[in-house]
């Protein structure tokens, strides 16, 4: 094989439409990566005598070797860490933890304005409606400034509580191994403990929103990334959850670009903060972090006096993401591979062909 590059998987959106990728479409796509990757792992380590039981199909085996980040913007999802979840063997099915009307509380109609730098400078996140066999419109009814989705509500392998994910947001998922078990078959990269993968995770998103908006994020005690607000106010403006199997990597980090906000002050107030039916973070206490706020980067920029993020979409954000996780896995921003458009759509086809689609199913609630 030659040198290692970390192939970027963007899942394209269409905002003005309503149509976004579903999580479990993203998350299917995820799992035929890692399974995949696991199947070479199983080869490598039986010196290839070890029979794959799934073909490669739209893979070459040397770009299986490859790490790869996915990147999309989902339509409205809440997600349930494991304490949260159980699956149940009898009914094929996911429980939860949650009462029936908090569940109903999730799931109820969420009206997706579009926002302002939307409104007034063109889309916030990247179309591209050449491919709506990639989508699930979950849209009710469609208005001249938004659209209503009826949310999805999840299971997840990764730990901690319930979180959200949608439109004005950028998911990032690193597939990848993050630690040889032989000295005789390197990486190619940067090893990592569990630990130290969850911190490369978080500084790459630090050095993300230094280098393109100029936010300074740091770490605490809790998971994912914060800023800390001209009223002192710290709020999570990135969240993080892993998952590993054999040292195999899911899961990752989402950034909010801009999307409603929560504050636990009345000196700001966000557009929608009390307003269930437009914005999805006061329905529940996320991460189960109480008295902790969420924040944006539109919200961050536009409090310290700028513009906003007019120009920036979620493709491109990722994209710089994926130049910063290379660097930090001692690779260079030009090892970044972008993977095409019609490549990702048949991936993705590949996913629902092989019953990677069907099968996260399961997951929901």
């Amino acid at each position: 094989m030659g040198p290692v590059r970390l192939r970027h998987f963007h899942i394209p959106s269409s905002p003005s439409q309503g149509l976004y990728p579903d999580y479990q479409t993203a998350a299917a796509v995820q799992e035929l990566f890692r399974r995949r990757l696991l199947d070479l792992k199983d080869n490598n380590n039986d010196n290839n005598t070890k029979s794959n039981n799934r073909g490669h199909g739209t893979f070459s085996p040397a770009s299986l070797a490859h790490p790869t980040l996915i990147s999309f913007t989902p339509k409205p999802t809440y997600t349930l860490g494991r304490r949260q979840a159980s699956f149940s063997s009898m009914t094929n099915s996911q429980s939860a933890t949650l009462s029936p009307a908090e569940i109903t509380r999730l799931k109820a109609p969420l009206y997706i304005p579009a926002s302002a730098s939307a409104q007034a400078h063109g889309h916030l996140i990247a179309e591209d409606s050449s491919d709506n066999n990639n989508h699930t419109s979950a849209t009710t009814a469609s208005t001249q400034n938004g659209h209503i989705f009826h949310p999805s509500l999840l299971s997840s392998p990764r730990g901690g509580l319930a979180t959200y994910h949608g439109p004005g947001q950028v998911v990032l998922w690193p597939v990848m191994v993050i630690k040889s078990n032989s000295a005789s078959a390197p990486l190619g990269y940067k090893s990592f403990t569990v630990r130290c993968y969850s911190r490369l995770l978080e500084n790459t998103t630090i050095a993300l929103l230094q280098r393109l908006f100029g936010l300074k994020g740091f770490t605490t005690d809790d998971p994912g990334v914060w800023v800390r607000t001209p009223f002192d106010n710290v709020r999570k403006i990135s969240a993080l959850g892993i998952h590993l199997r054999r040292h195999v990597s899911s899961l990752g980090a989402a950034i909010n670009l801009d999307m409603p906000t929560t504050t636990t002050t009345t000196t700001m107030t966000s557009v929608a903060a009390a307003d269930e039916q437009q914005n999805p973070w006061t329905r529940f206490v996320a991460c189960g972090l109480e008295g902790k706020g969420v924040t944006c980067v539109e919200e961050e920029l536009r409090t310290a006096g700028g513009s906003g993020i007019h120009g920036v979409d979620a493709e491109t954000v990722a994209r710089a993401w994926a130049e910063e996780l290379a660097v930090r896995m001692e690779l260079h921003p030009r090892d970044v591979e972008r993977v095409a458009r019609d490549e990702v759509a048949e991936v993705v086809e590949t996913a629902r062909r092989e019953g990677f689609v069907d099968a996260m199913a399961a997951d929901e609630i």
